[in-house]
């Protein structure tokens, strides 16, 4: 009778230590995914601000070249009416 209750107190130790481990190691994963999901976000947010200044520099070198256009038809024009 002793070594079966003895059996059973090992056999609950053995469920609780094994819930606890499976516990630590789903806490463990969830912590590795929101580091990894933040990284990426990091990443995405980086990528999406070079975007945003290369889009910058093209329109502000159409602003230019357009401005630049304009200005030789102008002169073009004048030329031409002298």
């Amino acid at each position: 009778q002793g070594k079966y209750v003895e059996s059973e107190v090992a056999k609950k130790r053995f469920e609780e230590l094994k819930s606890h481990e499976a516990n630590r190691r789903r806490d463990t994963m969830k912590a590795q995914q929101v580091k990894e999901m933040l990284g990426v976000e990091e990443a995405h947010m980086l990528e999406y601000q070079q975007f945003n200044t290369q889009w910058d520099q093209k329109c502000n070198d159409y602003e230019e070249q357009w401005q630049n256009h304009i200005r030789a038809m102008k002169e073009r024009h004048l030329d031409g009416l002298k």
